[in-house]
């Protein structure tokens, strides 16, 4: 199942979306590598004209690339993965949007943006700001991913 069910592709820079299925990493709640079938099933049943933009969603040039092979990896090679993917999506000038499952997966897109834009600025939307230096051990996980990012990205460039 494709996100949104676009079978008529619109023109321009293609959106390119990717499923990082993944959360070895959790360590409350498990779930999330299921997040990406489930975004894609409930996407099915979004409406999908904008009446802001008078536009459908069938304007996007939308290609659902599928998830990435991911489960049984340990993070740092998770990471690379995810990040490959966003930089291969960059070079063939997409746009990367990955649906995923824990929050560790985004630093793999965070340094693939940043190394094509040193500038880049980051939005966090969450309940919980992940700036822990470590959990439970691990230097690397959904709760220190964010102070990760912050460790390469200039001051004041990531937003709460």
């Amino acid at each position: 199942m494709e996100m949104f069910d676009i079978t008529e592709k619109g023109r321009g820079r293609k959106v390119v979306v990717f499923g990082a299925p993944y959360d070895a990493t959790t360590i409350y709640r498990r779930g999330s590598a299921q997040a990406p079938g489930a975004i894609r099933a409930a996407s099915v049943s979004i409406e999908t004209f904008s009446l802001r933009l008078h536009r459908t969603l069938s304007c996007l040039n939308l290609c659902d690339a599928g998830d990435l092979p991911l489960a049984e990896l340990p993070p740092q090679e998770a990471l690379q993965r995810v990040a490959e993917t966003t930089r291969f999506i960059l070079t063939e000038d997409g746009f990367p949007v990955m649906i995923g499952g824990e929050h560790t997966m985004s630093l793999g897109v965070v340094q693939a943006l940043h190394e094509r834009y040193p500038d880049l600025n980051v939005v966090i939307v969450d309940a919980h700001f992940d700036l822990r230096d470590e959990w439970e051990g691990a230097k690397l996980n959904h709760a220190t991913w964010a102070r990760r990012a912050s460790e390469f990205l200039e001051p004041g460039s990531l937003h709460f």
